[in-house]
Order: structure tokens, then C-alpha cells, then sequence
């Protein structure tokens, strides 16, 4: 399970994409409107980029809570195993 402050990390950063690339969008189009063409498109592509890289750095970090999340449970797993054979050999011993 992801904790609240794993998901409002993802939250804020998809978030943060979204709403730069709305902003630069709209204000782009008014700046095109009035004729600016140049401050526009540099405002465009800047937050297309930056939109991009909040994009990328969300998409990583919950690949990291999903491998870390794998790891705990291939972990206990692993113990439990350990766990069984340690009976097993505790049984054996008995035996003898």
C-alpha cells in the first residue's frame, strides 16, 4: 500500500504538469492574440518542457513505489520460506 504522503507526491506532481501546461497554453494564446509571437512561443516550449519533465519525474517515482512495494513483499516471502526451512531442519534434528 502507498502511504498518503507517496500519493500526494504523486497527486502534486502530475498536478503541477497539468496546471503549468494549461497556464503556459493560455497564456500563449493571449500573448498570440496580441501579437507577441515570439514571447509566446518561448512561453509555450518552456512549459511544455518543464510540464514534460514534472511528467517524467511522477511517472519514475511511482515506478519507485512499485518496485520498493515488489521488494517488500518478494522480501516476505523470502523470510517465510526461510521461516519453513528453519522448522523443517529444527524437526530433523528432533529426530536424531
Amino acid at each position: 500500500m502507498t502511504t498518503f504522503k507517496q500519493r500526494f507526491k504523486l497527486t502534486e506532481g502530475y498536478l503541477s504538469a497539468i496546471l503549468l501546461l494549461s497556464g503556459s497554453i493560455m497564456i500563449g494564446v493571449d500573448l498570440l492574440q496580441k501579437g507577441d509571437f515570439k514571447i509566446a512561443g518561448v512561453l509555450f516550449i518552456g512549459g511544455l518542457m518543464t510540464s514534460t519533465f514534472y511528467f517524467v519525474a511522477s511517472i519514475n517515482y511511482q515506478k519507485r513505489i512499485y518496485y520498493q512495494q515488489r521488494r517488500a513483499i518478494l522480501g516476505e516471502e523470502r523470510i517465510e520460506k526461510l521461516a519453513e526451512l528453519y522448522a523443517k531442519l529444527g524437526e530433523l534434528e528432533k529426530r536424531d
